[in-house]
């Protein structure tokens, strides 16, 4: 199988393009783990990644279980050659854990995460996304990574990038920018993303929800407890409006799933907006009681999801785990784990995969409109 190429490289408007780097190689994250990536090898690399969760610190003080390598390593072909790995298990503090799905890596479909210590860490590297607000389920380019020797909680499969030079927001379509990656059972312990394109999908038992914050940097996915706050750098603010919560039915292989799909409720703030003619709907929603909408907001979803399986399908990219890396500061009170034990699909995108068909007449006609009384 050929390798992915990844279409030349395309900076959002807000992005000054003499800021933007020239001359990219880009790489996959093994390369990174290898012996000999320093120097000039290192000079002017890059990854394409798709940013497929940000999870912020609690009020408390935050640890990770990290596995320390000695050395770097030179991958070798399955999960085992890692293993060997010395198993140096310690601790470090974050502010912001980010994980990302390593676009170059093709099959093996590999994740990494970004270990943000503080906030002023977090805010110097999202600077070039304040403007757009690209955050979860956007492109990304990592420029310059430094050489990987760490790795997230007891298993290696996701490796940790201590820093980079640069970060950019990437505005490139997603249908050709990231590889079909067909959803597959992970080794224990380890993690995988998984992407399809052209896809049929089912939306039902859709329901209106307050948003996590006032900013769309981690697209309002995750219902969090009330000691730990957002991913997003705006602060909590119930004001702005609702999302929806949709249970999303995808295909998956019958190896995964004998029924042929699975089950996933999900919210998101990107995804919400292709339902409604404008975001200033969704803010009128928080003055109607749900059942007075219920009926006509959910006729809207349906039609709108089966106007886009009929032209193209659906683009979604998502991730999963097997075993459990926890929270260190969780492990008193057994609190939430960054890894499930179960095979539960994270989606983190969910959108048409020909975009141009929502600027169609007929699409927006279907659009749910808060009808005046």
């Amino acid at each position: 199988m050929a390798a992915f190429q990844i279409p030349p490289l395309v900076f959002p408007a807000h992005i000054d393009v003499a800021a933007t780097p020239t001359n990219t190689a880009i790489i996959n994250v093994s390369r990174c783990q290898q012996n000999d990536f320093e120097g000039d090898q290192r000079e002017n690399s890059a990854i394409v990644a798709l940013m497929l969760s940000v999870r912020a610190m609690k009020t408390t003080t935050n640890k990770l279980y990290v596995q320390n390598s000695g050395t770097r390593f030179t991958p070798g072909q399955g999960a085992n050659t890692r293993a060997r790995l010395p198993n140096n298990i310690t601790s470090r503090e974050y502010n912001r854990l980010v994980t990302f799905g390593d676009v170059s890596s093709g099959r093996m479909a590999r994740c990494f995460t970004v270990i943000l210590k503080t906030p002023k860490d977090a805010k110097d590297l999202f600077k070039h996304s304040f403007v757009g607000q690209e955050g979860v389920g956007n492109l990304f380019l990592l420029q310059e990574p430094e050489p990987i020797t760490r790795s997230l909680g007891s298993s290696t499969s996701v490796p940790i990038i201590d820093g980079v030079l640069d970060l950019f927001p990437l505005n490139m379509p997603i249908r050709t920018s990231i590889p079909q990656v067909q959803i597959a059972k992970p080794g224990q312990g380890e993690t995988r993303y998984f992407s399809h394109h052209g896809a049929n999908i089912h939306m039902s038992n859709v329901r209106v929800v307050g948003p996590l914050c006032g900013g769309a940097f981690c697209d309002q996915q995750v219902e969090l407890p009330a000691d730990q706050n957002c991913g997003c750098f705006h602060k909590k603010n119930n004001t702005s409006g609702v999302i929806l919560q949709v249970d999303v039915r995808i295909p998956v292989p019958e190896s995964f799933a004998t029924s042929g799909n699975i089950h996933i409720v999900f919210r998101s703030l990107r995804t919400s907006t292709l339902f409604v003619r404008d975001e200033q709907v969704l803010q009128a929603m928080t003055t109607l009681p749900f059942n007075q909408i219920r009926d006509q907001l959910r006729e809207a979803v349906r039609a709108i999801t089966t106007y886009v399986n009929n032209r193209g399908g659906w683009s979604y990219v998502g991730w999963l785990r097997t075993g459990a890396v926890q929270d260190a500061s969780d492990a008193s009170n057994h609190g939430e784990n960054i890894a499930s034990i179960d095979l539960r699909p994270h989606l983190s995108l969910l959108l048409p995969s020909h975009p141009a068909i929502m600027e169609d007449e007929e699409f927006r006609n279907l659009q749910f409109v808060v009808l005046d009384p």
